[in-house]
């Protein structure tokens, strides 16, 4: 292998057709550099089925433990690659992405590499059809710019930030290893890139988002209200657990108001979802239907920081 060797890592878990659309764009993306990929199976109950045609490049083991966190660690441990690229499994990357990465080796500080990412256009088209992708659209869900917030975001740059995230994270496997991982505490995707975020900076990464390129984010199965709330749900328990690692900065603080309010979610969340199902087919009354949907990630958020182990 040359001297930017990579190994992609990418965890999956019942992601069936989306799983595939990823690891077909990260095959033909490298298939001009020396390149590995490592599939990491999470699911207890299916197994990952690759074509023949992949296997000159793409390795897949199942999980020994559970969870996205053990899943990159492990996939981390079996990588050749002197460069890690952490990749989820409904990230569609392409050549210029890859390249992209491998202009960064040339930095001589221990740092880190996001890609910026957005929806393809033709699931913006798709869900500009309805309440909820509107929602999801206006409210910035669907760019990583809007998740992030970054105040000193630029285009066509690379911007220095202070988290990274690990959908599409590139980084030294040496330096990865002296962190020691990501934290195998967390059960779910979620704030377990804020705590791998803090060890980054504590072994002192420079942490960098580059908007230069742009790579797809294909969250097609997951565009439906019921997953997309069950998702945050499971968020608010990482959040949680982050809390009780130590990050009491992120804990949630709430009135005596918001107290109330989800006191009487029983009563609530259905009065919020029949409101929707009357209103969230016409588009003139988008602004009572987002705020339905603002109320319903709160409500879920705060289930999955609350809930009983």
């Amino acid at each position: 292998m040359s001297e930017n060797n990579l190994s992609i890592i990418i965890p999956t878990k019942d992601r069936g057709e989306v799983f595939y659309k990823t690891l077909n764009a990260a095959y033909q993306a490298t298939k001009n550099v020396s390149a590995e990929i490592i599939v990491i199976n999470d699911s207890k109950t299916n197994n990952v089925v690759i074509e023949e045609k992949f296997l000159d490049r793409v390795s897949v083991f199942n999980n020994p433990k559970s969870g996205v966190a053990a899943a990159r660690n492990y996939g981390a441990s079996l990588a050749n690659g002197k460069w890690l690229l952490f990749l989820d499994d409904d990230m569609i990357m392409n050549e210029e992405n890859i390249h992209l990465y491998l202009q960064h080796t040339n930095r001589e500080d221990k740092f880190c590499v996001n890609i910026e990412w957005i929806y393809p256009p033709e699931l913006i088209a798709q869900i500009e059809k309805n309440a909820f992708g509107r929602f999801l659209i206006k409210y910035g869900f669907t760019t990583m710019r809007g998740w992030s917030n970054y105040p000193d975001w630029t285009t066509n740059s690379i911007v220095e930030v202070t988290s990274v995230a690990s959908p599409n994270l590139f980084l030294r496997k040496q330096y990865f290893f002296e962190t020691h991982g990501y934290d195998e505490k967390f059960p779910f995707a979620g704030f377990e890139d804020y705590a791998f975020s803090k060890r980054l900076e504590q072994h002192n990464f420079k942490m960098y988002v580059d908007t230069t390129s742009i790579m797809y984010h294909n969250e097609a199965d997951r565009i439906e209200p019921k997953e997309w709330f069950k998702r945050k749900e499971r968020g608010g328990e990482t959040r949680r657990v982050a809390v009780e690692q130590g990050f009491v900065e992120i804990g949630i603080k709430q009135n005596v108001l918001k107290n109330v309010f989800y006191f009487s979610t029983p009563i609530i969340e259905p009065m919020l979802k029949f409101i929707l199902a009357i209103t969230s087919p016409f588009k003139i009354v988008d602004a009572l239907s987002f705020t339905c949907y603002k109320m319903l990630l709160g409500i879920a958020i705060n289930k999955g920081y609350n809930k009983k182990k």
